[in-house]
């Protein structure tokens, strides 16, 4: 077992998170943070092992997916507009999908030494992977307010 098996802290972009006043990077940080840190939190206090199942990856990226889907098509009415809208926000989380993933396929080492240190590692890259995509979250989150034109061949020409 690792003889120091705390977690660092690992949520950099919440220092900047008030300053920017832009909603949507708001959103997409509840949407994509709010799981990671509700795991880190439980992760904390728990014993070695707790802290690697608290930290699951496949239970935090679908909690990720489901929060950046339903904040993707929040207040959308067009159902094509709002499925296009949740797989470009689905896309921009591709790289911390597999960084969670890689996460899971560490957990197997994670009670020796060197195992422990992989861990971290792999769970430091998922809080980069997770800034970066909530970056690409909040840019498709400010699409979705932009009204759509209307289809032109439900509309009159004169002639």
């Amino acid at each position: 077992m690792p003889d120091n098996a705390r977690l660092p802290e690992l949520a950099r972009s919440l220092r900047s998170l008030g300053a920017s006043g832009n909603s949507c990077l708001h959103e997409a940080h509840e949407a994509i943070f709010g799981p990671l840190l509700e795991a880190r939190t439980a992760a904390s206090s728990a014993s070695l092992d707790g802290a690697v199942e608290a930290m699951n990856g496949h239970a935090i990226l679908n909690r990720i997916e489901s929060a950046v889907t339903a904040t993707a098509t929040r207040g959308v009415n067009n159902a094509p507009r709002a499925r296009a809208l949740s797989a470009r926000a689905q896309d921009a989380t591709e790289s911390l999908r597999r960084s969670l993933l890689a996460l899971d396929e560490l957990a197997v080492v994670a009670t020796t030494d060197e195992g422990w240190n992989e861990w971290i590692e792999q769970l430091r890259r998922v809080f980069t992977a997770a800034d970066d995509a909530c970056e690409g979250v909040a840019n498709v989150l400010g699409e979705r307010d932009v009204a759509d034109s209307p289809p032109r061949w439900f509309g009159r020409t004169s002639g």
